[in-house]
């Protein structure tokens, strides 16, 4: 036990480690999305009460709240600085998601567990940059672990998370929803066919899904139809059920009709096809569309995907047997409905926004490793190994080997000076740049910016930074695009900070 705990601590001195990295090289926020939750918190900070609604916030991060009025009250409570009262956060963040994997199940299978959740490279962004998906990873984990564990406790417990969810993250209430309903369609299903022992707690799923919808009912009604959710339907939503409906019945097909191979030497079939329709669900995106993280140049990048991807088969082929398999599976088809739902619907953005719903796909794993009866050296090797490439692949995108994967979420403190001095010297200006230094400079300093590629010929300001010409300049999520920039072509350049310059076309 001693032993277990010496470990832990250091597992969890490594990973606090890695998120706090970027802000002792930089001195400054991590993440492309913290920007307009600083601005807002700012803001209620110094002119609560305030109306939500309010054209002072940054008419994005102020329709989900939750993140910029913890921040705001935080900062205020403890007296720290806005830097210091995020990194905090962020640091706060990052123990909660590893002690509740941990909690799944104690000991070397929630070391595990922890390791799988904490260690996944998708967590790490979001979870070192105080984002809101990040901060919505608690209250999902909270969710589950509570459901996950049959016993009167936790209904009360439940109210919380379940309410601040729609509040704090859009996609991460669509995923709690998905999954909750998949463990919905489970209970249904467990009246007309004879399934093995429930490992949750029904009256929690149904609680849970009655508060979640009245939740996200509420924040529709009251915040949800100015923003981007306005795009929602009555059409979308049964669609949304169709959907999940169909995947989740699929996953239980698979369980039901194959669940007697499980004790033969095929007994791995039903792992590999549940985990390759969600694969197959990303094809399309990567090799066709092209617009999911620049997987037109397939190297490093697709190197590091497949591997992480094939190392999650592996880890559900090693962990799911007879006994435990049922939830897991149903779980991740849910995901494979969730990103054909976006794709077929032709929801808005939706390249950007499939890879994070396959990111979820590690909770399913996380979760059935606090099933299994015993851990063997087969699992030890493989969650050994994904740790190595996580570590690897978090560590190569903050070298700028492979910026496309999140290399610009990291900020200088050249640069946030530079967003300072051109909110106050270019007052009702448009600034053409590319999106990284559009979202701190609309997203903090509330400074009209726009796509560097539409730059009129004349009469507009151009920022650009070396990294434009070396890396790319970043042009839409996981885009970037080289651009040639020669100062002779221009009138005048105003500032320089030694790294990049401010230019009139």
């Amino acid at each position: 036990m001693v032993r277990i705990s010496i470990v832990l601590l250091l597992v969890l001195v490594i990973v606090l480690s890695l998120r706090a990295y970027p802000y002792l090289y930089s001195s400054t926020f991590f993440s492309t999305d913290v920007w307009g939750i600083v601005r807002n918190s700012i803001i209620l900070y110094s002119s609560s009460p305030i109306d939500l609604k309010s054209n002072a916030f940054d008419n994005y991060n102020n329709y989900w709240p939750v993140t910029s009025l913890q921040l705001a009250i935080f900062s205020k409570v403890t007296g720290l600085e806005i830097i210091q009262a995020v990194a905090t956060l962020a640091g706060s963040i990052t123990i909660a998601v590893f002690l509740i994997g941990y909690s799944f199940k104690k000991g070397v299978k929630g070391l595990f567990s922890a390791l799988v959740l904490s260690l996944a490279f998708n967590i790490v962004f979001m979870t070192t940059g105080y984002a809101k998906e990040g901060y919505a990873y608690v209250l999902l984990l909270t969710i589950l672990y509570f459901i996950l564990h049959i016993d009167k406790t936790g209904l009360i417990a439940l109210l919380a998370p379940s309410l601040a969810l729609p509040f704090t993250h859009h996609l991460t209430s669509l995923i709690a929803f998905a999954f909750l309903y998949s463990l919905f369609m489970i209970l249904v299903a467990s009246h007309y066919t004879v399934l093995d022992p429930l490992k949750y707690d029904p009256p929690k799923v149904l609680v849970s899904i009655l508060i979640l919808a009245v939740s996200q009912s509420l924040q529709y009604y009251l915040l949800g139809r100015y923003s981007i959710l306005a795009y929602a339907s009555h059409w979308l939503a049964l669609s949304l059920i169709s959907y999940l409906t169909f995947f989740s019945l699929a996953g239980l097909l698979v369980y039901v009709y194959y669940r007697k191979l499980l004790d033969t030497s095929l007994s791995r079939i039903p792992t590999i096809l549940a985990y390759s329709i969600l694969l197959l669900t990303l094809l399309p995106a990567y090799y066709f569309e092209h617009n999911v993280y620049s997987l037109d140049t397939l190297t490093t990048i697709t190197v590091l995907y497949m591997a992480s991807a094939l190392i999650l088969v592996a880890l559900g082929v090693i962990l799911w047997s007879r006994e435990n398999s049922l939830l897991p599976i149903v779980l991740l088809t849910s995901l494979a409905g969730l990103i054909l739902f976006f794709i077929n619907e032709d929801i808005p953005g939706y390249e950007s926004i499939i890879y994070r719903v396959a990111g979820f796909s590690v909770f399913p794993t996380a979760i059935s490793i606090s099933f299994i009866d015993k851990t063997g050296k087969r699992m030890v090797s493989t969650i050994v190994f994904y740790s190595a490439v996580m570590l690897a692949s978090f560590t190569l995108v903050l070298a700028g080997v492979v910026p496309g994967l999140g290399w610009y979420w990291l900020y200088h403190g050249y640069e946030t000076y530079t967003g300072s001095y051109i909110s106050v010297k270019t007052t009702g200006l448009v600034v053409y740049t590319d999106v990284k230094q559009s979202m701190m400079l609309s997203g903090l300093y509330n400074v009209s910016a726009s796509n560097i590629l539409n730059q009129p010929r004349q009469d507009c300001l151009l920022l650009v930074y070396n990294y434009m010409l070396d890396k790319g300049a970043l042009i839409e999520a996981g885009k970037s695009v080289k651009i040639f920039f020669e100062p002779s072509n221009y009138t005048g350049i105003i500032y320089s900070n030694g790294y990049g310059v401010l230019a009139i076309c």
